[in-house]
């Protein structure tokens, strides 16, 4: 049969391959966990020959060499599970990987449970190599030095990775209305309206920020000073960008300039989810001058929040 069963049919039947490809579509074919915090390998608080692997859920693509690829399995930890670290007495450093596998006795060699119904086709476990023939992610890497009966936080390595990781962007243009020189020896707003109200997403971890000022009159003597953008006025978890520098020449005429800021800044969690101001600033340390926007100027605040472990 070429064709296998179309899913979701009043009367028909739903298989658990079609399911799978659902699930395989839902990322794009992407393993990983769902969530930043899901399935995260820590040390135990009094460090022991043991890790703990944290509540959460996460695609498994399959790699079982007689299924369809187009599949993904999707497997869920409700609760921190331990799993046991032997003792390296190895003579030297000795590598485990944590993964979890799943496990399908729809194909060869896997294991056939006593009651189908109950069965968790799922394995947390510790792997001196990692499997090439059987579904599975990775979670963490832990280097074990030669002696060591505890694992410390220091010896493990996180190789997590989203399965969708989201992002957004937001883009604020503004043609500037009226002339405006930074002046300023704080930073302050430059220009005046360079200021808007955005949602920060509530799953933010980082964001990519660049801001340009464009058509920047610059005069013909020296003016050094710094523009930056910040995120966040007015709150106690303020977030600032790295501050690039203006440097005009100390001689010739009126030329127009671009001035540029890129960045990446981590967001902190009390500022996701919420709405915050977002200013252009600028300052003035020193120059017999001073650069100015009008209104053969325009500015741009261009964030792409994106979700990271």
């Amino acid at each position: 049969m070429a064709l296998l069963p179309a899913g979701f049919v009043d009367g028909g039947s739903t298989s658990a391959e079609v399911l799978r490809r659902l699930a395989y579509a839902a990322t794009s074919g992407e393993g990983g966990v769902v969530q930043p915090s899901d399935l995260q390998v820590t040390a135990a608080g009094t460090p022991g020959g043991l890790v703990y692997v944290a509540a959460g859920s996460a695609f498994v693509p399959t790699k079982f060499s007689d299924a369809y690829g187009s599949q993904s399995y999707i497997a869920s930890n409700d609760a921190a599970t331990a799993v046991t670290v032997p003792a390296n007495t190895s003579g030297s450093t000795q590598i485990w990987y944590v993964i979890l596998r799943i496990t399908d006795p729809q194909y060869a060699g896997e294991p056939i449970p006593p009651d189908r119904a109950t069965a968790i086709y799922a394995v947390l476990e510790l792997v001196a190599a990692l499997p090439t023939t059987k579904p599975y992610l990775q979670l963490a890497k832990l280097t074990v030095p030669n002696g060591a009966s505890a694992i410390t936080a220091g010896m493990i390595s996180d190789a997590r990775v989203l399965a969708r990781a989201r992002a957004r962007r937001d883009l604020k243009v503004l043609q500037v209305a009226s002339s405006q020189s930074l002046t300023g020896t704080s930073d302050t707003r430059w220009p005046d309206a360079g200021s808007w109200q955005i949602a920060v997403p509530s799953w933010a971890t980082k964001a990519l920020v660049r801001a340009s000022w464009d058509g920047v009159s610059q005069p013909g003597s020296n003016m050094i000073g710094s523009v930056l953008v910040r995120i966040g006025t007015g709150r106690a978890d303020v977030v600032t960008t790295g501050r690039n520098k203006v440097d005009t020449p100390s001689s010739g005429g009126t030329t127009r300039i671009a001035l540029r800021v890129t960045d990446q800044v981590t967001i902190p969690a009390t500022m996701r989810g919420q709405t915050v101001t977002i200013d252009l600033l600028g300052k003035r340390d020193s120059g017999s001058s001073s650069v100015l926007v009008d209104s053969g100027s325009s500015v741009d605040l261009d964030i792409e929040w994106i979700e990271t472990l």
